[in-house]
């Protein structure tokens, strides 16, 4: 009388190797689509260094930049009042001596 023994399997059945194979595949896309992604930013980022040098500031800098350019604006807006005030010290010159010129003719 033979006994039955029980068969012992080892190895990977073919539903397993193929869920491994779909699972590193998509890892593996995933990882292309993360490089090429990165790849694109990096080439516009050198082919517009305004915006480079701009994302690599420090804050210190950002806020001297800033700071810098109010005062500017500041010393312009200065700048455009002193040239409105010396327009109307022209004007009021020439508006007195019109006068001047007006009485000088009467006499």
């Amino acid at each position: 009388m033979h006994t039955k023994t029980p068969l012992k399997q080892s190895g990977f059945a073919v539903v397993e190797i193929v869920l491994i194979a779909v699972a590193i595949l998509a890892v593996l896309g995933v990882g292309v689509w993360v490089f090429q992604q990165r790849s694109k930013t990096a080439v516009n980022s050198e082919s517009t260094p305004s915006s480079s040098a701009t994302a690599k500031q420090t804050p210190t800098k950002s806020i001297l930049s800033s700071v810098q350019n109010e005062v500017n604006s500041e010393a312009k807006a200065e700048q455009d009042s002193n040239k409105a005030e010396a327009a109307q010290i022209t004007a009021s010159a020439s508006s007195t001596s019109q006068i001047g010129d007006s009485s000088n003719a009467a006499n």
